[in-house]
């Protein structure tokens, strides 16, 4: 019982149940229109302090201290957001006012479920925000602008007013959750409850997905700060990070999609390059040992990583870095001119559009009965040209399997290239245990 879940199942209750089931609705009720006050009130401070008057340095032709393009960037959807919540705590405080055992709140969120499906749009613009207010922080009459409404420093300020919008949508889910847990299943506010939290829960899980992208580009900007400017992260996404050990020191690390990153955090017990590895995945070979050692070899370097949880963090390692090695493979074999989707494809031998070897197979015996209807109908004359055309036919068909020999033969050596690179890291890892237990032997 999916909905049932999430309230009280019993169809009927004690009166002494739904006396202490209605003084918690009631509480929770109050919750709602508390939090939805100060939260239009947040809404406002942003509309009133800092868009009406970026907006009126430039309609009244004053000093603009930005543009129209990023005040709308910063800003993003805010003001339609507003004016959906300014109506919707006039009819939380209406229903307080008027608060009773059967009272509904559940049809207030049903009627706006819709509308509130513009928290995507300002979700997906939060990042596009962000990155727009530390441009314009560098410019001296933005700065001043944000300081003159402020003491709060500028750079914390206006992302500590606009991520307001970004926890609204979760903290309405729980309080409906709690709200819809203590209603009863005979309460006409039951099913209103039900659909509204259904709705609150997708639009909620899509900002729950945006939100953790943005933490994750955030957080890949510390480690880039971290690492320095000379190792430059492409990703945006981080697969895992946390720290490992190699011998008796403590490192970090982060793996994304594309790249292993192993350094020591600024301040650390290290001098110099903080970085140990920056590596693509292709370029990495791996290995687990026994005892839940991994070994990470890059060049003619192994590093042997002690991780919590072995086993899943090889997992995640190889998952990744089999899905970069394929994608190498293909952009190197797109560079020479080989492509999965175009396998089925014959290059037309004037540079024309390329056929098909469906579409060839099917025109060839469609060319053959038209030929023979025109060597009837024009007679030797037509028949000599004809033999002609199929003569330069034939010598284009034997260029065509030149060319495809040579791309075969490219193809070959390129794979023998990859082969070579591995076979040469699995020589430098069985070079490197023999070093290993020479060693030990002298000890």
């Amino acid at each position: 019982m999916g909905q049932g879940q999430t309230a009280k199942v019993k169809e009927t209750l004690t009166k002494e149940e739904i006396a202490k089931e209605h003084t918690r609705r009631t509480h929770i009720a109050k919750e709602i229109l508390s939090t939805e006050t100060t939260y239009v009130n947040t809404l406002r401070n942003i509309a009133n302090v800092w868009v009406v008057p970026l907006m009126e340095a430039i309609t009244k032709k004053l000093q603009p201290v930005i543009s129209v393009e990023d005040i709308n960037a910063i800003f993003s959807n805010a003001a339609e957001i507003l004016a959906i919540h300014e109506e919707m705590v006039s009819e939380f405080q209406k229903r307080i006012d008027n608060w009773n055992e059967t009272q509904l709140i559940g049809d207030i969120f049903l009627k706006n479920a819709v509308a509130l499906t513009l928290y995507t749009t300002y979700v997906n613009n939060y990042d596009q925000s962000m990155m727009t207010i530390e441009r314009l922080l560098k410019n001296k009459d933005f700065s001043k602008f944000v300081s003159e409404r402020s003491e709060t420093k500028a750079n914390i300020i206006l992302p500590s007013l606009l991520i307001q919008p970004i926890q609204r949508i979760p903290r309405y889910r729980l309080l409906l959750e709690d709200l819809a847990k203590h209603t009863w299943i005979s309460h006409p506010d039951y099913t209103n409850l039900q659909i509204a939290l259904d709705h609150i829960k997708v639009v909620s899980a899509d900002i729950d997905e945006q939100k953790g992208k943005y933490e994750n580009r955030s957080r890949l900007s510390e480690i880039q700060r971290e690492i320095g400017k000379k190792y430059q992260i492409k990703d945006r996404e981080i697969l895992s990070e946390g720290t490992v050990e190699i011998g008796q020191k403590t490192v970090q690390y982060c793996l994304t999609p594309n790249y292993l990153i192993i350094w020591t955090k600024p301040g650390g017990i290290f001098s110099g390059n903080p970085v140990q590895l920056f590596a693509a995945l292709s370029e990495l070979g791996k290995k687990k040992e026994e005892n839940g050692t991994i070994r990470i070899i890059h060049k003619d370097a192994i590093l042997e990583l002690t991780v919590k949880n072995p086993d899943d963090w090889y997992d995640l390692f190889c998952k990744a870095h089999t899905t970069c090695v394929k994608l190498s493979l293909q952009e190197k074999t797109t560079q020479i001119g080989i492509s999965t989707s175009d396998s089925n494809t014959i290059p037309s031998p004037r540079g024309g559009k390329a056929l098909s070897i469906e579409t060839k197979i099917k025109s060839e015996p469609e060319e053959n009965d038209i030929k023979g209807k025109e060597k009837e109908e024009k007679g030797k004359g037509k028949g000599k040209e004809d033999e002609e055309q199929k003569s330069k036919l034939e010598k284009e068909d034997k260029g065509k399997g030149k060319d495809e020999e040579k791309r075969k033969e490219k193809e070959k050596s390129e794979k023998d290239k990859i082969d070579d690179k591995q076979k040469e890291l699995e020589q430098k890892e069985k070079e490197m245990k023999q070093k290993e237990k020479d060693l030990k032997k002298k000890k």
